[in-house]
């Protein structure tokens, strides 16, 4: 019942090229010789010389041979045994001859199959009866002897004048076609049936995503929608040729980030918005969200399951990316200990059959982090490059992923990126050799032939991939483009966005944080003071002084230096009473003057003369709270604990007062044996500075070095990032006035907005 097999040529032209860049070639051929007359399968193999030394096994399964004019007697006896093709006519081309076995050659000459096509003619004829007769003997003479008139009635049949030759031209109406396109033709058109096609069409054109989810789901996108177990993407179709297969590609990113690799042009971003778009029309925004870094992400920007996108050249919106997802790590890593589950039950509980036992406080389902081009970012800003290392290796467990796109698995990459990252995509590569698709000869081989353009990849298994569009169909038909795609999701299902990007805003007045911190739980201890937001929850951030009594602050002229003491100022003034805190002001440039008015400031001091007493006076009354020499450990402990007003010391531009020399000590010197001891004293230092060549400050001043060594937090506002390091290789940033990094000495950073405070003219 089954069709019948048809016999399969293998038509080989110019073999020995072919055998020259393709060696694999000849064990095939030679299996077809050996094995294939058996399987109705037979190889016919054409070139300008012979060349049998790479074909010894199967010589003897060639039984015809056909040798055209040769060039020399030897190229003629290799091919038949005799020089006859050498005397083959050289004027006119076709002329060959056959060797069958051990039979004679047979000469015969080939159809020219490229030649025009002429059209046959059909001949009018006129026939008449003609009386044929003997001829009358005539002498054999050199002279001109004309036929008698009656000989000549024979020739009364003849033809009509013939016209020019008629041709076939191709649609263009000028190229004629050849002999082999009018046969070709033909036997297309004969309604035999068509002979068994062994391969598939080739992949030559990109379906829609919602093409792809269909195939891979069995029914539309929106029936049942978000209904689908795992968590896997389809983004592409995978060709098997052996298998007579082109199947649905998805990446299976539930326990995995994703990489995708490409040279210029060849389609990586379009990758990374099928695959969020694949993953919109799998699953519902309570399940997957996406965070997106890259200019050429914006398309997907209107997706509900797309929370932000901002690009490479945004870094304070890339940093807020990073502190949102940062801040859901943190947030799941307490919660899931407290809940007592992992990742995998967390799943079960909330998307399965196991009940929403989870923190309702948790909004997310899997978190994805999206960076278009990971190499640009870095070589931007380290820091927010290894602060999404960070998050590739440790979010995994708490289902938050990391999305990446590179332009090679060497170059712009990070190996420790890498290493987390087992769910590839590679499309096109600059250095096909360099492919991480599989390690052996025939992975490269695929890498190596992989389409040169947009969209093409290639598997693990080594099979050809082309990469969907990030597109749907309409209820009509017609195409819907990326940027469309969300609005007809929430038509279709009525899903709407579950997150949005919060971004710091480009001011905020100091009474508002001061107002939010009384309602959290840090306003229990009166020495927290609150004076900014943070970029990672948007709430107030307050100087633990209990705990960390000092601070520093380093920026450029204009970012804000000023305006922060003024803050922490007010704050203090608005946190504490007279009796519990007192202020003294050293402002060498003055320019703090009128910005604190509260009764708690006890000394306001411009000049060198009144900075070096209002020091001394702040220093003499600390000091007398420290335990006098000699006394006994009980003497120690028995000690009443001091009482007064803790002091807080502002110095603006710490830069501008008379440095360390010999003939007089530096003017924060009566300061620099109480700065360690803030805890037992209550003296609480809050200075600014510019950075100058701070490599060399931070070593060589002393003042920074007593408050580095008291582990106050620093403040690094506006920064030339080549002179200033934040921690370890982290370089400080450019940053707009009022922004900073709150830098802790355990390294732990916090991009912040300082409060604006109250202008002097209304305090």
């Amino acid at each position: 019942d089954l069709e019948p097999v048809p016999i399969l040529l293998v038509i080989i032209d110019e073999y020995l090229e072919l055998f020259h860049h393709h060696p694999d070639w000849i064990d095939l051929v030679i299996h077809i010789g050996q094995e294939g007359r058996g399987c109705n399968v037979f190889f016919t193999l054409g070139g300008q010389r012979l060349d049998l030394s790479s074909l010894s096994k199967a010589k003897s399964n060639i039984a015809f041979r056909v040798a055209l004019r040769a060039e020399t007697a030897e190229d003629s006896r290799d091919v038949i045994g005799s020089d006859a093709a050498l005397h083959l006519p050289a004027g006119e081309n076709g002329y060959a001859l056959l060797k069958v076995g051990p039979r004679e050659l047979e000469p015969f000459r080939c159809f020219y199959v490229s030649a025009p096509y002429v059209v046959p003619r059909i001949n009018a004829r006129n026939d008449a009866a003609v009386t044929v007769g003997f001829t009358t003997p005539r002498s054999l003479t050199w002279e001109y002897q004309p036929l008698p008139a009656n000989d000549g009635a024979g020739v009364v049949v003849t033809d009509e004048t013939q016209g020019p030759d008629e041709y076939l031209y191709h649609p263009d109406g000028f190229k004629k076609k050849k002999l082999l396109d009018v046969i070709r033709e033909s036997l297309a058109s004969h309604p035999a049936r068509p002979p068994h096609r062994i391969w598939l069409p080739p992949l030559d054109t990109s379906e829609t995503v919602d093409e792809l989810v269909n195939r891979w789901r069995g029914k539309s996108w929106w029936s049942d929608y978000g209904e689908n177990p795992g968590l896997v993407f389809p983004v592409g179709v995978e060709d098997l040729p052996q298998e007579h297969a082109q199947r649905v590609h998805v990446v299976d990113a539930e326990m995995d980030n994703v990489m995708v690799v490409a040279t210029a042009q060849r389609g990586k971003s379009t990758t990374l918005m099928t695959m969020i778009t694949a993953a919109a029309l799998m699953y519902r925004p309570e399940r997957v969200t996406f965070f997106c870094v890259g200019a050429a992400l914006y398309p997907v920007a209107d997706f509900p399951h797309v929370a932000g996108v901002v690009s490479l050249t945004d870094i304070e919106g890339v940093s807020r990316i990073l502190a949102t997802i940062e801040g859901v790590v943190r947030y799941r890593e307490s919660s899931f200990k407290r809940y007592r589950l992992d990742i995998a039950e967390f799943r079960d509980r909330r998307f399965g059959s196991g009940g929403d036992a989870t923190d309702p406080q948790d909004k997310f389902g899997d978190v994805f982090l999206v960076i278009d081009n990971f190499g640009d970012l870095y070589d931007k800003d380290s820091a927010l490059g290894d602060r999404t290392i960070a998050i590739a290796r440790q979010g995994l467990s708490y289902g938050v992923h990391v999305v990446t796109s590179a332009s090679g698995w060497l170059v712009g990459q990070k190996q420790a990126l890498l290493n987390v990252a087992n769910a590839r995509i590679q499309l096109r590569l600059s250095n096909p050799d360099e492919t991480q698709m599989g390690t052996g000869i025939e992975h490269r081989r695929a890498a190596r032939q992989t389409l040169d353009r947009p969209g093409f990849g290639v598997t693990n298994a080594g099979h050809e991939l082309l990469i969907g569009l990030p597109e749907i169909l309409g209820p009509d038909g017609e195409r819907i483009g990326t940027r469309d795609v969300g609005a007809m999701i929430n038509a279709r299902t009525g899903v709407g966005r579950l997150e949005t990007l919060a971004r710091l805003p480009e001011r905020i007045p100091l009474d508002d944080i001061v107002r939010s911190h009384r309602t959290t739980a840090a306003n229990a201890d009166a020495l927290n003071i609150p004076f900014a937001i943070g970029e990672s929850a948007l709430q107030s951030v307050a100087l633990q002084t209990g705990r960390v009594p000092n601070l520093l602050v380093v920026g450029r002229q204009g970012c804000g230096k000023t305006t922060t003491l003024a803050a922490l100022g007010q704050a203090i003034a608005a946190q504490l009473s007279p009796e519990t805190a007192q202020i003294t002001i050293i402002d060498p440039k003055t320019t703090l003057i009128g910005m604190i008015q509260a009764a708690n400031v006890r000394a306001y001091a411009y000049t060198p003369e009144d900075i070096d007493r209002a020091l001394a006076e702040v220093a003499g009354i600390v000091r007398d709270r420290l335990p006098p020499p000699g006394l006994t450990q009980e003497e120690l402990l028995s000690r009443p604990a001091w009482t007064g007003p803790h002091h807080f010391l502002l110095i603006d531009d710490e830069q501008e007062l008379r440095g360390n020399s010999v003939s007089r000590p530096a003017a924060t010197a009566v300061l620099w044996d109480l700065i360690e001891r803030g805890r037992e004293t209550g003296l609480h230092v809050f200075a600014t500075r510019l950075p100058g060549n701070w490599a060399g400050v931070a070593a060589m001043n002393p003042f920074i070095q007593k408050m580095t060594g008291s582990r106050a937090p620093t403040l690094f506002m506006d920064n030339d990032p080549q002179t200033v390091k934040v921690f370890g290789r982290t370089s400080a940033a450019q940053l707009p006035p009022g922004r900073g990094v709150l830098v802790t000495n355990d390294g732990a950073m916090e991009g912040i907005l300082v409060g604006t405070p109250v202008p002097a003219a209304l305090q």
